[in-house]
């Protein structure tokens, strides 16, 4: 694939298999898969072109960083556990994890409000310190694997060279999601 430009005043004249790229002190700039002849020449792209296209990835970079951090955290507010037998849905956001860690870190047993799956009702159950310590081992197992699928996806973002690339990165949802 190589870079050509050609005078505006061909611009008429000019046919074949090629992408416009930018219009510049008089100069049409085109990428094309095969090689142009005629009046075609090989070129460089201008530097205000390749800065403006360096600023909107880095832009859209920072914009889809954002995006997979917002996306994160809305997959960080519950997690599921089946240290009580069956699978149950609990909150996790910051007086969460605290009022879990108190308790398993007290080693009680204690009563913890959580969501029996296919209820709609939250409830505070009995759980004993094995089972408080089952779900906040499952609530940081969670946790780590979304602050880790993040970061590979961010990882992603940081190698894309082109809008495509980054535009085409997305938090895929997986069954344990």
């Amino acid at each position: 694939m190589g870079v050509y430009k050609f005078s505006l005043g061909n611009a008429l004249q000019s046919v074949g298999d090629f992408e416009t790229l930018c219009v510049d002190e008089g100069f049409v700039f085109v990428r094309s898969k095969k090689k142009l002849f005629d009046f075609w020449e090989k070129a460089s792209l201008p530097e205000s072109y390749t800065k403006e296209q360096e600023r909107l990835l880095n832009e859209a970079k920072a914009a889809k960083c954002a995006e997979l951090n917002a996306v994160c955290d809305s997959h960080l507010l519950s997690f599921e556990s089946s240290a009580l037998g069956e699978i149950h849905s609990y909150d996790s956001k910051m007086e969460d994890q605290l009022n879990l860690l108190g308790l398993v870190s007290a080693g009680v047993d204690s009563y913890f409000r959580c969501l029996k799956k296919g209820e709609s009702l939250k409830e505070n159950k009995p759980h004993t310190k094995a089972q408080l310590a089952a779900v906040y081992k499952d609530g940081l197992t969670y946790k780590s694997e979304q602050i880790y699928k993040c970061g590979l996806l961010k990882a992603k973002v940081k190698a894309a060279a082109t809008l495509d690339e980054v535009q085409n990165i997305a938090w895929e949802e997986t069954k344990s999601e």
